[in-house]
């Protein structure tokens, strides 16, 4: 039984729900660039460029295997899929995933640190995707405060361990075993239980499965979500495509100085993508109902915010970059300051791109979204190409946002093109909501 859609009388204020939201994925943000901090600070950039490397390899991988399965649940005014095929499909394609990075990591030549590094790695990425397709269902209901909760507890409980863990031993993968160790107990203690409970309630006593055998299912529901999933895939690896120029051509310690001044573009991407979870679900029942004043207006709404944080990130890092990043980092990252103002650029046009793609989706503007990133990330391999060998880490980071400006432009122009086809906006739809 499909879970029932939340009422008008029962949808919570936009406000509140940005309030929860914000308060999740900027506390699991700020924790992942925590502990990259302590990783900095305790054992060099040789360590973090370690991190980066693995997480650059299996990143792609695994969020290829989500099929953007928690946006299509988040954003499904329908509701015709019950979550058992959401839970189904995304544990088998996370299956097929891991083993895929764990052949990928053997027969790679990589030493022996770097394999168990990796494959931790797969095992954390593993259960976050379990975590978040329930957090799909969560956000359908308008349950932000359920996901923070759990996105706040894994926060904290990962901090801890990875802190304790890595200061007493100085090993990588311990710490990152740790980690995936505390995700998968809020998992199996918190995520689970709490959205069974969900489940429950919105189908009126009936606890329904997380598992069904449904194989029909599974290959309708991959079908929307492939060409969705193939652009997250390219998305990230706009992302990774300079870290692996950088390994490749300069070596793991300057991956790692790249790699601690881009956290703060996952910093942004994280807070981004926390606003547009938020506003999700009303975008798509903005177009469901065919209101189209409305599903701009909130498009508008997020560039304004976008670029406002951009432009107060950019005078800050012109301001106090080398001293700011002096005391995050330690001394020894100082020398990558004059990166962060440009750093900071992607990180906006990375933002930008995450409102607009959330527009994409509840538009179903599906294959549009993918070839737009098959361009944006052929621009970005070119561009990292010519300008690493060139100019280096700088030249890292231009080539990122080559393809970040790419990717942007592409979804405007569609988004430009979908209203166009839908006709003129009606005159009480260019009046501000209330």
């Amino acid at each position: 039984m499909p879970a029932k859609k939340p009422t008008e009388s029962s949808r919570k204020p936009l406000a509140l729900n940005l309030t929860w939201t914000v308060a999740g994925r900027g506390l699991y943000a700020a924790v992942q660039w925590l502990i990259v901090v302590v990783i900095a600070n305790l054992g060099g950039s040789s360590e973090v460029g370690l991190l980066a490397l693995a997480l650059a390899i299996v990143t792609p991988i695994m969020v290829l295997s989500q099929l953007s399965l928690r946006v299509l649940k988040a954003t499904d005014t329908t509701n015709c899929r019950g979550l058992a095929d959401y839970f189904s499909l995304r544990l088998a394609a996370t299956f097929v995933a891991a083993v895929l990075c764990i052949i990928v990591t053997l027969v790679s030549g990589f030493d022996s640190m770097t394999q168990h590094v990796i494959l931790w790695v797969v095992v954390a990425k593993a259960i976050d995707n379990l975590s978040d397709v329930l957090y799909g269902f969560q956000l359908n209901l308008e349950r932000h405060d359920v996901m923070s909760v759990s996105l706040m507890s894994r926060s904290m409980l990962a901090l801890g361990v990875v802190a304790v863990a890595y200061s007493i031993t100085h090993n990588l993968a311990i710490a990152v075993a740790c980690q995936a160790l505390v995700w998968g107990g809020v998992l199996l203690v918190y995520d689970l239980p709490r959205t069974s409970e969900m489940l429950a309630d919105a189908g009126e006593g009936r606890r329904e499965r997380f598992f069904d055998w449904n194989p029909v299912g599974w290959c309708r529901l991959a079908r929307i979500g492939l060409p969705l999933g193939i652009s997250a895939f390219l998305a990230s690896a706009i992302t990774n495509v300079p870290r692996y120029f950088l390994e490749h051509d300069l070596g793991t310690n300057t991956l790692g100085l790249f790699a601690a001044m881009a956290y703060f573009v996952t910093f942004l991407s994280l807070a981004a993508n926390a606003v547009a979870q938020t506003i999700a679900p009303r975008l798509g029942r903005a177009l469901h109902e065919m209101d189209t004043g409305q599903f701009f207006r909130i498009l508008s709404l997020l560039r304004v915010v976008a670029a406002g944080v951009t432009g107060a990130g950019v005078l800050l890092a012109l301001a106090a970059g080398r001293p700011l990043i002096e005391m995050i980092y330690g001394e020894a990252f100082g020398e990558a300051a004059p990166l962060l103002p440009w750093i900071i650029v992607a990180g906006g046009l990375n933002s930008a791109a995450v409102f607009a793609s959330y527009g994409m989706v509840a538009a179903r503007r599906v294959y549009a979204t993918l070839w737009a990133l098959v361009f944006a990330t052929t621009v970005c391999i070119l561009s990292c190409w010519f300008l690493i060998e060139w100019l280096g880490l700088l030249g890292a980071v231009l080539g990122w946002i080559a393809g970040l400006a790419t990717q942007l432009a592409s979804f405007e122009f569609v988004l430009a093109r979908h209203r166009s086809s839908l006709g003129p906006v009606r005159a009480e739809e260019t009046a501000p909501p209330t």
